[in-house]
């Protein structure tokens, strides 16, 4: 690909740039529209999830769900206003450059970052002060410097501004943004990465998002090393237009040496690795590349350079020989991406960052949603835990009060032949068991209801009602009337009838006195037979007095207790009931409102998101 490429010289290339400037007419993407989304956004989760995390107890699962869900909200925070500033800051230091293109070099430490710089500025990768006055004022470059890290070492603030140059040679040369800017054309030279220092890696990093073109660089004496692949990988990514730039791609001459004669040192001349090396170097960065699955079959696009800005430096008067070193291929590929691509580039740029910039809080939108699915589970804890507390609070308050009824109805038997006394000691004893149904209840529910809510009302614990208890039978006795014997009076009938027996006999044995002595006997017998019949109906018979008495033979007290033990199992079963229900409703409600409403934020700001990015996608394609 590479080879196909015409060499230019620099000067060539500076005119492009110039032509270029006057084609540029660059307006800034605005973002308030997102910042205030994202404000709102995270304004409306936290303020749902305080307000949960104040009424969840503790002891409720939803509780560490909430919990988790803020720190990692909160996190999520500070991380997006971290990335709002890095936009912002870039976007700012774009802003003096919309006259042309921004051109960023990235790559390791020692990669050759600034002695490429060096070289576009002034022809020299390590230029004097007398070598840089000699070039016309019109094609000086301007410096400027950018954010600076604090790591020693490296450039001192505004270095490169005073120098008008880029440090070379030191081991962290670089550690500030800094560059130069000709007619249509800014250069950026920024901080190595994978160093020592990782300040300074992180600081290029922020920075070359917002390049319209990335020149990342690599030592031919190690190109393709993993870390450089996972690099451009990244930058792929990022949509970015990518120069692969295989730096120092020169050697010496063992074969055509020489000797100072002032210091008596060799000298052996510096050569360009031969052509066929350089095109095996790049073959094996594009294989390393096609070997990522995400770029296999894609690399084609990704030009790939070697060259020597030494020996370019050197032979630069020369036509074929700077030619060889690459540098002309380098000028010709950038002068070619600047008539063809440059205000394209320029246009596009600040638009697929800001792409990318949503895309990037969409993605973080995806860790919030799997947060809204595990908040299932806690939900489906309580549907089980709730029940079950109930159940077992209930049957202890049955069986403490079933053993209080029992103990109470053992006092009553005292007024078992009272009715009225019993009624008004049933009536008491009622409202006692239900003062003591109430208070086990509320003990029980408040017990329950802290483990699902910090504040609860009080409508939410439910009083029985007496009357539930207290609509019982009346006590009642069950007796029988007899009749017992009092006194016995004395009856006549006996006597007369004996007094009539003998007169009946002696007028009987009167009249048998005509019969002879037979006649005597038997007319005494009929006449005694007689005389007591008549007699006896003359006189009354032995009589009983009676008096009538009531005997209690039984009484409802059995059954009342019945009833009341059955009246009291059932009110608590049906208050637990009812409470099960309010608590579960209660829990639920609360938990599938919270879910409701941070789906419904995340899923506004995803929505928010996508028609933002949908709007830019529109606008690049067109």
């Amino acid at each position: 690909m590479g080879s196909a490429v015409l060499s230019i010289s620099r000067p060539e290339l500076l005119n492009i740039f110039k032509e270029l400037q006057q084609k540029f007419n660059f307006s800034q993407e605005q973002d308030q529209v997102f910042k205030s989304n994202c404000q709102h956004f995270q304004q409306s989760m936290s303020d749902y999830l305080k307000a949960s995390e104040k009424s969840i107890a503790e002891n409720n699962p939803l509780f560490q769900q909430v919990t988790e869900f803020r720190n990692i909200l909160e996190k999520t925070n500070q991380n997006w206003q971290k990335k709002i500033k890095t936009q912002d800051t870039g976007v700012h230091f774009r802003a003096g450059f919309n006259d042309s293109l921004l051109v960023f070099v990235y790559g390791k430490v020692k990669s050759g970052k600034s002695s490429l710089g060096n070289y576009m500025a002034w022809g020299n990768t390590d230029p004097t002060d007398q070598q840089k006055s000699i070039i016309q004022k019109e094609l000086q470059p301007v410096y400027f410097s950018g954010q600076k890290t604090g790591v020693k070492g490296g450039d001192v603030a505004k270095e490169a501004e005073i120098k008008k140059e880029f440090r070379v040679g030191a081991t962290e040369a670089t550690s500030s943004i800094q560059g130069f800017s000709l007619d249509g054309l800014t250069w950026i030279d920024s901080p190595g990465l994978h160093s020592i220092n990782q300040e300074n890696g992180d600081l290029a990093k922020d920075y070359v998002e917002h390049a319209d073109l990335i020149l990342y660089t690599m030592k031919s004496d190690s190109p393709g090393r993993e870390s450089d692949l996972n690099e451009i990988l990244k930058l792929y990514r990022a949509d970015k237009k990518i120069l692969l730039l295989l730096t120092g791609s020169d050697t010496t001459d063992a074969n055509a040496y020489d000797i100072d004669e002032e210091t008596g040192e060799l000298i052996m001349p510096i050569i360009m690795k031969d052509p066929k090396t350089r095109i095996q170097q790049q073959h094996y960065i594009r294989s390393a590349l096609e070997k990522i699955p995400e770029l296999a079959g894609k690399t084609n696009n990704i030009e790939i350079l070697s060259f020597s800005a030494r020996y370019a430096q050197e032979h630069e008067s020369h036509v074929e020989s700077f030619a060889d070193s690459g540098m002309g291929q380098l000028f010709a590929t950038l002068g070619k991406i600047a008539i063809e691509d440059g205000v394209k580039l320029k246009h596009q740029t600040p638009m697929i960052n800001f792409k990318n910039f949503l895309t990037d809080f969409s993605t973080d939108l995806e860790e919030y949603k799997q947060l809204i699915v595990d908040f299932q589970q806690p939900i489906e804890r309580i549907k089980k835990s709730i029940p079950i507390q109930i159940n077992e609070q209930k049957n202890m308050i049955q069986q403490e009060l079933s053993k209080k009824l029992d103990i109470e109805f053992e006092k009553l038997v005292q007024y078992r032949d009272e009715p009225m006394q019993m009624n008004q000691a049933i009536k008491k004893m009622a409202d006692y068991l239900a003062q003591q149904q109430n208070k086990a209840m509320i003990l029980v529910q408040e017990k329950i209801l802290k483990q699902v809510m910090n504040e609860f009302g009080s409508q939410l614990t439910n009083v029985i009602q007496h009357n539930a208890l207290l609509n019982l039978p009346e006590f009642k006795i069950d007796q029988r009337t007899e009749k017992v014997a009092e006194s016995i009076n004395s009856g006549t009938r006996r006597r007369n009838g004996g007094f009539g027996a003998l007169v009946g006999g002696v007028i009987g044995g009167g009249i048998g006195v005509l019969g002879g002595p037979a006649g005597i006997a038997t007319g005494a017998s009929i006449g005694s037979t007689v005389g007591g019949w008549l007699g006896g109906k003359t006189g009354s018979d032995a009589s009983v007095n009676y008096r009538e008495i009531t005997l209690n033979v039984g009484d409802n007290l059995i059954q009342i207790q019945q009833q009341f033990s059955e009246r009291l199992h059932d009110s608590i079963q049906m208050q637990m009931t009812e409470f099960q229900k309010t608590v579960l409703e209660m829990a639920l409600n609360s938990a599938d409102y919270l879910v409701t409403q941070l789906k419904n934020e995340i899923n506004g700001f995803q929505n928010q998101l996508n028609t933002m990015i949908l709007g830019i996608e529109t606008k690049l394609n067109g």
